[in-house]
């Protein structure tokens, strides 16, 4: 009989865990995957990856696991009702904590497009005003998050990139990746009439200038780290000008309230 490679064996189960541990990723969990032991000690195991999922937040994986632990082992009626009550508790807290979140933003309903938009308190329709935010379009029904980055001075900037130092990391945006749209049936990129920089010079002859874009996946991972960050200095490059300055804290509290109502709507809808 061939000798099986420990090492071998330790790698395999290692494998299994990773690719169970990333069913997270799916809305609906299926209890039938979740029906052979893990472990010689499956009973304890499932408890524990219960509440592990729990802690971390992952209701619809907690859930999952909790049907099919609940089957499996009826006899253990108390921790079903402990476990149970953990889920029910976690879905309140974060609803409540939605409806908090939703307090501290405003909507606005074009109702010749008959689109809604979710926009962060702070954030000012003036011209005059020089923020960073983000907002939700179409917020009711299939929503995108969109960036803005407002600016008003003296001169010009001719927006090109933004990079950030994010407590002593250095990330960047550029502008002209945001701008285009892609075809997979043409495989062509175009350009989004919305999709640029705009510029308006105002009434006391001082430049508003600013970007709106819709924003990539790959660039959201920037705005979370922004938003948690102790201290974000933003500079605004263009032509051969640029502008430096920190971002507020409220401007990193409006960002995290938009990426919550974002994510919060999104697991709902999975």
């Amino acid at each position: 009989m061939k000798k099986i490679n420990k090492g071998s064996l330790i790698t395999g189960v290692c494998v299994f865990l990773v690719l169970a541990g990333l069913s997270s990723k799916v809305g609906k969990v299926d209890t039938k995957k979740y029906s052979k032991p893990v472990t010689k000690n499956d009973e304890k195991y499932r408890e524990e990856f219960i509440s592990k999922n729990l802690k971390n937040g992952n209701i619809s994986l907690a859930v999952g696991q909790l049907e099919f632990y609940e089957k499996k082992y009826p006899e253990n009626k108390e921790k079903i009702i402990e476990l149970w009550k953990e889920v029910e508790e976690l879905k309140a807290g974060k609803t409540k904590g939605y409806e908090e979140v939703l307090k501290r933003t405003k909507m606005a309903h074009d109702e010749v497009e008959g689109i809604i938009y979710l926009y962060p308190e702070i954030y000012d329709f003036d011209w005059g005003q020089n923020i960073l935010t983000v907002y939700l379009e179409n917020f009711d029904k299939k929503m995108k998050m969109r960036l803005i980055i407002r600016y008003h001075g003296e001169k010009t900037i001719d927006f090109e990139k933004v990079t950030f130092n994010i407590d002593g990391n250095k990330k960047e945006i550029i502008f002209k990746d945001l701008y285009y749209s892609y075809d997979s049936e043409s495989d062509t990129k175009s350009l989004s009439g919305y999709d640029h920089t705009k510029r308006e010079i105002l009434d006391d002859g001082s430049i508003a200038e600013w970007a709106d874009v819709k924003m990539k996946r790959k660039y959201l991972k920037i705005l979370e780290e922004i938003a948690s960050s102790r201290k974000t200095l933003m500079r605004i490059s263009g032509g051969n000008r640029q502008i430096d300055r920190e971002i507020s804290e409220e401007e990193k509290q409006a960002v995290k309230d938009i990426l919550s109502v974002y994510n919060y709507n999104k697991k709902r809808a999975e």
